[in-house]
C-alpha cells in the first residue's frame, strides 16, 4: 500500500522513537534496490 506522508506520525519525542524498526525504517526498497543491495552482499563476502 502506499499513503500520503501527511498520514505518518511517530510516537516519541523528537528523534526518538518509542517504537523500534528494522534497518530500513519501514522502508521497503524496489526490486531494484533489493537485488542490487543482495547482489553487493555476496560480492562482499
Amino acid at each position: 500500500f502506499s499513503t500520503l506522508i501527511t498520514n505518518i506520525f511517530t510516537l516519541g519525542e523528537k528523534n526518538q522513537s518509542l517504537v523500534s524498526l528494522p534497518s530500513t525504517k519501514g522502508v521497503a526498497l524496489s526490486i531494484t534496490q533489493n537485488r542490487r543491495k543482495r547482489l553487493n552482499s555476496v560480492h562482499n563476502e
